[in-house]
């Protein structure tokens, strides 16, 4: 939900109220992907992080479905790669979220009281939560299934698959929804996410336009 939502962050302009995630940004309910630029450079580089978790957490999930059946798959435990798969979707998430948050603290629309997260950013935050708790319960399951304490592997089981799906459902709806930032704007409410910007009730994608994307870098880099 957090990958896919457009509310990760809010902003009140002139126009009205705007808010983006890491595919669109919306102004009300007009949403447009984000340009190839610099502006939205930190925007690639989150999608990448957690395009990478959303791998990593279906192959966790993957692997937790095959440990009901099996514990080991050519001589590697199910159960660990399992557990190693979702702890690193949580680790890419933290990673991902980390550079969106920090890149928006220091935009002036944010020290302005301008520029808001929204309800897609919160998601993906969660998803963090969720999937250390699903790492956390497939270790469990592995220790426990060489002890006396077999028979608590299964409500265990169905736990991970729990955790593991609501972490995957949260990161969808995060990535691909336009509420990561939003803002008020004369025009009206005006919100993106990663791949559109909106001002409601319109979304458009981001065009693309790799000039600026160098330009903007260049200038940022070397000012």
């Amino acid at each position: 939900m957090s990958l896919s939502t457009s509310y990760w962050v809010l902003e009140t302009t002139h126009r009205g109220m705007v808010h983006g995630g890491l595919w669109d940004i919306c102004l009300e309910s007009k949403c447009n992907l984000y340009q190839f630029n610099l502006l939205a450079l930190h925007i690639h580089v989150t999608r990448a992080f957690l395009l990478m978790a959303l791998f990593c957490g279906f192959m966790g999930l993957l692997f937790s479905c095959i440990s009901f059946e099996r514990n080991k798959l050519y001589d590697v435990s199910v159960i660990k790669v399992a557990a190693i798969f979702s702890f690193s979707a949580g680790f890419l998430v933290l990673v991902a979220m980390s550079l969106f948050t920090t890149i928006l603290r220091k935009s002036p629309g944010y020290a302005q009281r301008l520029v808001i997260f929204g309800s897609s950013f919160s998601l993906g935050w969660v998803s963090i939560l969720m999937y250390i708790i699903t790492g956390e319960t497939i270790s469990t399951i592995s220790v426990y299934s060489q002890t006396n304490f077999r028979f608590l592997m299964q409500p265990l089981w169905f736990s991970s698959l729990i955790f593991c799906t609501a972490s995957l459902m949260l990161m969808l709806i995060a990535l691909f929804t336009p509420y990561w930032v939003i803002e008020s704007t004369p025009h009206g409410l005006l919100h993106g996410g990663l791949w559109s910007i909106c001002l409601d009730p319109n979304c458009d994608f981001y065009p693309i336009n790799l000039g600026a994307l160098l330009m903007k870098t260049h200038r940022i880099l070397f000012q």
